[in-house]
């Protein structure tokens, strides 16, 4: 099981597309731990490779001009660009940021090449996301805005947009139009879905913006607001299973640490050790083992069962990637180009 179809076979778009789907599936279904993300990307990486390798050898189309050949070399196009998305994702997801950008470019020259507009905006909010992980909120704000300043945009697609807007506004100070932006993205998700919603928004719920903003206000310091929406954000009561849901639990232990709330804290070890073993986030791991090494940051009014559950799980995270496979700077944010396709 967890095996990603094989694309060799004459890299057939129908081929492509169902690894793009089955790797979309090893990312957010629980039952497919433990295998989860960590396999899949190394099985997303084999894959894009021969795609790639198959467009380098004039698999495209290119060269064969009738309309035909034309509108299969923009689906091939579109089908690669669909899963370098994919791969970009995934290896973003599991801390390999370098790796990320690469893709997400290569996702966006074959997308745009395609005039496949809906990869092209979900590329282009995983590169906002990623800017922002990454320490460069600003770079993340001005692709959230670039995009939406198109204007053309449904509902909920604005909706992830106005997310990362806000994000990108909370993280330079302006905390007051943050609110404002994350305000609008609950809005627009109360218009439901339009016809013009490109598949990839299924993901895109109230308990994604509840651990968005939990986050912004975790991140400041401020525990009274971002406890309840993590909260919320880590029971996940959309019905949606996210592969990176893990994320809000971490942020909501690091609240409660934040907040001396010590008893909630171990409460939420408890139920945050179990599901290490099936997280294929590495991001969050990456939280994980920053709750944990706030051990040497107790105070010592911190009962010594506190000090036991993060040692504990301490304990149970696998070591963390290389330096050089995470680095936080100098990692290249695709642009939005001159113009979006429409």
């Amino acid at each position: 099981m967890g095996e990603v179809p094989d694309v060799t076979d004459g890299g057939s778009v129908e081929g492509i597309r169902a690894a793009s789907r089955r790797l979309v599936a090893l990312d957010n279904d629980p039952a497919a731990r433990p295998a989860g993300a960590r396999s899949a990307v190394d099985q997303a990486a084999a894959a894009f490779a021969v795609v790639r390798h198959r467009l380098r050898e004039g698999h495209d189309g290119r060269g064969r001009n009738g309309p035909g050949e034309r509108a299969e070399r923009r689906e091939r196009l579109a089908a690669a660009a669909e899963l370098a998305e994919v791969a970009g994702w995934l290896h973003f997801d599991a801390g390999r940021y370098r790796a990320a950008a690469r893709l997400e470019t290569a996702a966006l020259t074959w997308a745009r090449r395609a005039g496949d507009r809906a990869t092209e905006l979900l590329t282009l909010q995983n590169a906002a996301l990623r800017a922002g992980w990454i320490g460069h909120p600003r770079t993340e704000l001005a692709i959230a805005r670039a995009v939406l300043d198109r204007r053309r945009l449904t509902p909920r697609l604005e909706a992830v947009f106005r997310i990362r807007e806000a994000r990108g506004l909370a993280a330079t100070g302006r905390a007051t139009d943050a609110a404002r932006s994350f305000a609008r993205a609950r809005s627009l998700l109360l218009d439901g879905e339009r016809p013009g919603d490109p598949p990839w928004v299924w993901w895109v719920t109230a308990d994604e913006i509840d651990g968005h903003q939990g986050g912004t206000y975790q991140k400041a310091g401020d525990w009274a607001r971002a406890i309840p929406l993590l909260h919320r954000a880590a029971l996940q009561q959309s019905g949606v299973t996210v592969g990176y849901s893990g994320i809000f639990g971490a942020r909501l232990l690091a609240a409660f640490l934040g907040a001396g709330a010590w008893r909630e804290a171990v409460r939420t070890v408890e139920e945050l050790v179990p599901t290490v073993a099936g997280t294929g986030s590495g991001r969050t791991l990456e939280l994980l083992r920053t709750a944990a090494a706030y051990t040497g940051r107790l105070p010592s009014a911190a009962p010594a069962r506190m000090r036991d559950a993060l040692h504990w799980l301490g304990g149970t995270l696998p070591p963390a990637a290389p330096q050089s496979d995470r680095m936080r700077s100098s990692v290249p944010v695709p642009p939005v180009g001159p113009r979006l396709n429409r």
